[in-house]
């Protein structure tokens, strides 16, 4: 069902590196997902997701993984942000980039979307450089099961406002900021969070734990982008 729109977003979604230095010990992971939405290197992420990692971490484009990477990568330039709603906008200094385009509504309860990212990736050094071997993209089908208004705190302790929708699947690790999709390659959304809760099922002393994901609707990430100010 996929098929056609995976490979259209496989070439705009990309994985954000932290890289972290402290004396001779140089530490780098993965903290999120981005996306690009113009061809001259504008890209949306979550500003959880660029807060993300150590303190004094630089933020790297270390290119289209696993299609196409970049030595030495690009450190990531911040346009704007909009800390309220987790939106941020940045650039990367290249001129390849394929971007995604926006739905021009919210998506009906029961559309079937697709959430993808970067989860669960290994990262090696191999004669001093970045190892990207095990660096993957990840596709999960999903659908939307309500609109969603709330208000998350992040474990950096900051308080964030979403307003989008729910779906029944929730993201894994690494792919927060990644887009939401239908099978035309449409985004609907920006994946951000996820909420739990527990269900009793008496006289079964174990609830059942329910966890969904909460996406930024399109509607919210144009305002963004075509805002004036920062936040």
């Amino acid at each position: 069902m996929f098929a056609k729109a995976i490979e259209k977003v496989s070439k705009s979604i990309f994985p954000i590196f932290f890289e972290h230095r402290q004396g001779n010990r140089l530490g780098i992971g993965i903290v999120g997902t981005g996306f690009f939405i113009d061809n001259e290197g504008k890209f949306l992420t979550a500003c959880h997701v660029i807060d993300s990692g150590p303190d004094g971490a630089r933020k790297l484009y270390v290119g289209n993984i696993p299609y196409r990477r970049i030595n030495p990568p690009v450190e990531i330039e911040e346009i704007k942000r909009n800390n309220d709603r987790d939106v941020f906008i940045g650039r990367i200094e290249r001129n390849y980039f394929e971007p995604l385009t926006f739905a021009e509504e919210g998506p009906p309860i029961g559309k079937t979307l697709c959430l993808c990212g970067y989860p669960m990736a290994e990262i090696r050094f191999t004669r001093g450089r970045i190892n990207t071997n095990n660096v993957r993209q990840y596709y999960q089908p999903t659908f939307v099961l309500d609109g969603a208004e709330a208000r998350i705190q992040d474990p950096r302790g900051t308080v964030r406002s979403y307003s989008g929708f729910m779906t029944r699947d929730a993201s894994y690790p690494g792919m927060s900021g990644g887009p939401i999709f239908d099978v035309d390659g449409i985004v609907w959304g920006m994946n951000v969070a996820h909420v739990s809760r527990n269900i009793p099922r008496p006289p079964n002393p174990n609830p059942i734990e329910v966890i969904n994901g909460i996406s930024i609707k399109t509607e919210i990430l144009s305002q963004v982008v075509n805002a004036d100010n920062n936040h």
